[in-house]
């Protein structure tokens, strides 16, 4: 649980009056573990006072379970820790060969990848696909280049490993939610697909993607139920596959209902993408486009611009606010990148591993991704606690972590959950969900404005995953009450 250089609190405050009452405390606790939904489940837990590291309550604290989302902290901490603040990643537009007198471009235009999660985004302040596609047609024509006799190549080689874990469900790889990480990604790695509304129990049709991704086919098994029915589609088909079938349901209704997946192949997609743009804009392209597999030497190539992505606050941000696994993947990997060169998943939980023993963190863990989507994790409230903590109290960067984590009822993932605790508590939490588990790792202040800083894990639970927040909810509320 809380090591390093809390240890030496510990003895010493637990002689010391607890902020919570603590028989209220243990009552509480006791109530909720009691529970009818949660008797039977899996729990760990742990609340401790931020100002000095004192633990107020503990249940299973270094029992490694699976903690869905909140697992995102570990990573999005670490990564702000060790870049900074105002990191950002870098995409090149290079060119081999010369352009001649006539504005002939006699090689290949090339578009190398640096891992960027958010390039053509439109989101945390990087420019859309569109602005994107503008901004490079403009450095190319500025350079003089009217026409490539060669083609134009979309290099993704700056990560190592596979796109995506094995571990992770086939039923989500082809959701946008499951989508791969590459050293060269774009638009989150996403699709929309647009699909026209029918009568309940009729088939609605495909009206396209946005963007337009050739190649892409879908096989559509889906219906429509009731008008109130939610978004129940599922696309299946992973990284590579481009034929895709689409089960579930949607709506019935008689507008357009659309539903995100995964692009199987960023790096191809935009070379097509980006090569029909340099068309309409009049530079003719002779070869075509393909994705490059190998390197090429830097003596060999000329660097025409470098793309810089917003801070790495603002990626983390987003990260932590919208619980984006594709950017925390690729936070991982970067992690990756530092420990050995290549950028493996692997390598990212070793540096991990490394990052936490030397801040004498609980290092017995299992790690499989940096979002929390493989049910294959298995990680302690005790270490997601410390981590937080240690984020939040970082000198250079605390400030700015605090303010990504969801609030309730004001931002993120927790503006319209928990909205019944008091709201001079503050609660500022990440959330974790997945079939049969629930999480939450945070910090709130108590009613004399004690921060605490916590995390709860709960899998196997009997029940819906609502009625467990609720409950969750009422726990925190107690607390607080007691406080």
């Amino acid at each position: 649980m809380i090591k390093g250089k809390l240890t030496m609190f510990l003895w010493f405050w637990l002689l010391v009056p607890s902020v919570f009452g603590q028989d209220l405390d243990r009552a509480s606790l006791q109530r909720f573990l009691e529970d009818p939904a949660i008797r039977s489940a899996s729990v760990s837990l742990i609340f401790y006072e931020e100002e000095t590291g004192k633990v107020l309550l503990d249940h299973n604290a270094d029992v490694n379970l699976i903690p869905a989302s909140s697992h995102k902290l570990l990573v999005t901490s670490t990564i702000l820790a060790t870049l900074g603040a105002d990191y950002r990643y870098q995409t090149y537009l290079e060119y081999t060969g010369s352009i001649n007198a006539d504005g002939v471009l006699d090689g290949n235009l090339i578009i190398r990848g640096g891992g960027d999660p958010s390039l053509g985004s439109d989101v945390a302040g990087a420019l859309s696909l569109q602005a994107l596609d503008h901004l490079l047609v403009g450095v190319i024509e500025r350079a003089g280049i009217k026409k490539i006799s060669g083609s134009v190549l979309v290099d993704p080689q700056y990560f190592s490993g596979s796109v995506i874990p094995s571990s992770w469900s086939k039923s989500d790889v082809g959701n946008y939610y499951g989508a791969g990480t590459w050293g060269f990604n774009i638009h989150q790695n996403l699709y929309y697909l647009d699909f026209l509304q029918k009568a309940k129990g009729q088939r609605p049709s495909i009206q396209g993607t946005r963007p337009v991704i050739d190649g892409l086919t879908f096989t559509n098994q889906l219906s429509c139920a009731g008008a109130n029915s939610g978004d129940n589609a599922y696309i299946y088909g992973g990284p590579g596959e481009w034929d895709k079938l689409i089960k579930g349901t949607i709506p019935s209704g008689s507008g357009i209902f659309t539903i995100k997946g995964s692009i199987p192949d960023p790096a191809s997609f935009y070379a097509k993408h980006f090569c029909g743009q340099l068309n309409q804009a009049g530079i003719a392209v002779d070869v075509g486009e393909g994705v490059l597999n190998y390197d090429i030497p830097s003596s060999d190539k000329t660097l025409l611009y470098v793309h810089q992505s917003p801070t790495l606050a603002h990626l983390v941000e987003y990260a932590n606010l919208e619980s984006d696994n594709m950017f925390c993947e690729t936070f991982l990997m970067t992690l990756g990148k530092l420990e050995a060169g290549s950028g493996s998943r692997a390598e990212g939980v070793q540096y991990l591993r490394t990052y936490f023993s030397e801040h004498g963190y609980q290092t017995s863990f299992n790690m499989e991704d940096g979002s929390g989507l493989s049910r294959a994790n298995r990680i302690s409230a005790g270490l997601l606690a410390d981590v937080l903590y240690a984020a939040l109290t970082n000198e250079s960067t605390g400030a700015w972590f605090y303010q990504t984590l969801p609030q309730t009822g004001v931002r993120g993932t927790l503006s319209k959950v928990f909205k019944d605790t008091p709201d001079a508590m503050r609660l500022t939490a990440k959330t974790g969900s997945m079939r049969g588990i629930r999480s939450l790792t945070g910090h709130f202040y108590t009613k004399n404005e004690k921060p605490i800083v916590f995390s709860i894990i709960i899998n196997d639970y009997k029940g819906s995953g609502y009625a467990v927040w609720k409950k969750m909810e009422s726990f925190l509320t107690n607390l607080y009450i007691k406080s």
